[in-house]
């Protein structure tokens, strides 16, 4: 009396063809999280800059020169600070009537370069830049 065993496991096409659906499934959602990425870190540098901004607002009310409020932030001449999320570089120089701040990513964020750097002044104007010095403002804020 012979049986006949079913045999157990997989064939190798099969599991070659499984990688195959995986590493296609892969190549497409990569640059698609890669992106989300991006943009959820672009919030970093916004909320750092409105962040600054309100800070320096507060002291202006009190003490009025502008130049020390941002010494008094840590923002003064040739300090920088690390964004709230740290994927940014936050710094500030004063100008005839406003006073401007902004970001530039650093570490892995500075492959975005799509919106390379934010500013935003005391007036509230926005502005964004890629790595080109082109203006992106619409795609990045």
């Amino acid at each position: 009396m012979t049986t006949h065993l079913k045999p157990k496991g997989f064939t190798l096409i099969e599991i070659l063809s499984v990688l195959l659906i995986i590493s296609l499934i892969a190549l497409i959602a990569y640059p698609n999280y890669i992106s989300y990425i991006n943009k959820s870190n672009r919030l970093d540098a916004a909320n750092s800059l409105f962040h600054y901004q309100a800070l320096w607002q507060q002291c202006v009310l009190n003490v009025v020169d502008a130049q020390e409020c941002l010494d008094n932030i840590g923002l003064g001449v040739g300090s920088s600070q690390a964004s709230l999320s740290a994927h940014y570089q936050i710094s500030a120089h004063a100008e005839a009537s406003s006073v401007i701040f902004s970001a530039i990513p650093v570490l892995n964020q500075t492959k975005d370069t799509t919106c390379a750097q934010f500013t935003l002044d005391s007036l509230g104007h926005m502005n964004a830049y890629d790595d080109k010095q082109q203006d992106t403002t619409m795609q990045c804020w």
